[in-house]
């Protein structure tokens, strides 16, 4: 066989991933991703209220599980940086998150419980990032478009938190864990059948206007996440949480890492990108400006808050 016949059966057999069966896959994983979200998100208050814990102990757990969304993706991306093999961290990810998920049957103390949900919650952090990663490369091989894909994930979240709320109505509050279970399960089974494509060689950039990053795919995922769990909020859940003066400290001590990180990001990213010197110094002054009044406002508002009854 040439060379050339050679490469082209190895086109042939990476194929499905860029298939209508490698997008159907991939949308049924997100489908049971944000269903997973839609389960655990609005009930797992009930669920810990059930199981007899006070609001203290439900906004420590939180904390925890918080935590481990903060720590695991920077720790999960190292790993696959290393290895080059993001379908297999997803996998591992899902397996893991399946497991420890599994032992809040046997744990019934609050220390047991939080243990299980801080490292359900580090491994399922690995799953996201790579699944993303798989998708962006599938579709750029495809007519397909990243949104066209994203958008079962919306529907499963949809799907599943009206489903569970409802069975909540008919069964007990461990409801939500065990559909948890099922989700989980069947997120694990559904990641051995993504086929992930090669990736394409790095392009060489050189650097630009801001407004070239803006536009690519990546900073819109991001935006789309942002409002995704931001929308997932409502007042009751705020003011529970605030019910703590643990949760204020916690949120100020997130608040103002944010606030932090962001300005000494965009400082850099003007710094790069205003030449002129006098537009770069009063952009810069109004980053300050405005990083300062977040800052003054979200501080006021953890700490003037008062719950209405």
């Amino acid at each position: 066989m040439s060379p050339n016949g050679l490469n082209d059966a190895n086109n042939t057999a990476a194929s499905p991933a860029s298939s209508k069966t490698g997008l159907f896959i991939l949308a049924i994983t997100y489908w049971l991703y944000f269903g997973q979200l839609g389960v655990l998100v609005p009930y797992l208050g009930i669920f810990l209220d059930g199981r007899g814990f006070s609001s203290a102990e439900i906004g420590e757990l939180f904390a925890v599980i918080t935590l481990a969304r903060i720590l695991g993706p920077g720790l999960w991306a190292g790993v696959a940086d290393k290895t080059g093999n993001a379908i297999g961290v997803m996998r591992l990810g899902c397996l893991l998150t399946v497991l420890t998920f599994s032992s809040v049957f046997y744990f019934t103390s609050f220390w047991g419980l939080t243990l299980a949900f801080g490292l359900m919650m580090m491994f399922w952090t690995a799953v996201l990032p790579q699944l993303e990663v798989i998708t962006m490369n599938t579709v750029a091989k495809t007519n397909a478009t990243y949104g066209q894909v994203r958008l079962w994930g919306s529907v499963g979240f949809i799907c599943l938190t009206v489903g569970v709320g409802k069975a909540l109505d008919i069964f007990s509050t461990d409801t939500p864990v065990h559909a948890s279970i099922g989700v989980l399960a069947l997120l694990f089974i559904s990641t051995l059948f993504i086929r992930a494509p090669k990736e394409a060689a790095p392009e060489t950039s050189t650097a630009g206007s801001i407004w070239k990053y803006a536009k690519q795919k990546p900073f819109a995922i991001f935006i789309m996440h942002v409002f995704n769990d931001t929308l997932n909020l409502d007042y009751e859940f705020v003011a529970a949480r605030w019910d703590t003066p643990y949760w204020r400290t916690f949120d100020w001590l997130l608040l103002t890492l944010s606030i932090l990180h962001g300005t000494n990001g965009l400082r850099i990213v003007m710094h790069d990108n205003i030449a002129n010197k006098t537009f770069r110094q009063l952009a810069l002054y109004g980053l300050y400006f405005t990083s300062t009044a977040f800052f003054v406002l979200g501080t006021y508002v953890l700490v003037a808050f008062v719950r209405e009854v």
